[in-house]
């Protein structure tokens, strides 16, 4: 009994200890550092992929090698937020990430086909504040559609010079 009890303890902690490793990873990826945000989403998706099972599709279109650091850094980390609450919350088969420059600005959308919320009563979880929080950092705007059982898509719209 007690060397079952010491097997259980010792594989929760490592799988704890990976836990942490791939969080301690997400949060600043040497990726976003070397070679920006293109490629930083393009390995967010894919591992999320490869860890839940759940099918992520990331489209991009006339992105620039390069955006202000603190765009890069707030857009990134607003992208695992949405991915972590459609982990966590959407009970998702499939979710589209897109990335798109259009000139002025930069419009991020999450779409998932997941189960979807009331906005009447999921209004302000502890993740849409911190979304909402960098969205405004970076003088952006985010709009949130959802409904019970129909999935969510949020979009973000940010530009591309800081002032």
């Amino acid at each position: 009994m007690l060397q079952r009890d010491i097997t259980t303890l010792k594989q929760n902690l490592q799988g704890a200890i990976k836990e942490v490793r791939n969080i301690s990873h997400d949060l600043m990826p040497d990726v976003l550092d070397a070679l920006g945000l293109l490629e930083a989403l393009k390995q967010t998706c894919a591992n999320l992929q490869e860890r839940s099972g759940m099918q992520v599709r990331f489209n991009h279109i006339d992105l620039e090698p390069r955006y202000d650091p603190a765009i890069e850094v707030n857009l990134f980390r607003i992208t695992q937020e949405l991915l972590n609450n459609v982990q966590k919350h959407a009970k998702s088969g499939l979710v589209f990430v897109n990335l798109m420059d259009h000139g002025d600005t930069l419009s991020l959308s999450i779409e998932d086909d997941g189960v979807g919320f009331d906005r009447s009563v999921v209004t302000n979880g502890i993740g849409l504040k911190n979304v909402r929080s960098r969205v405004n950092m970076i003088n952006g705007e985010i709009d949130v559609e959802s409904a019970k059982d129909s999935g969510t898509l949020v979009n973000i719209e940010v530009p591309k010079t800081l002032t």
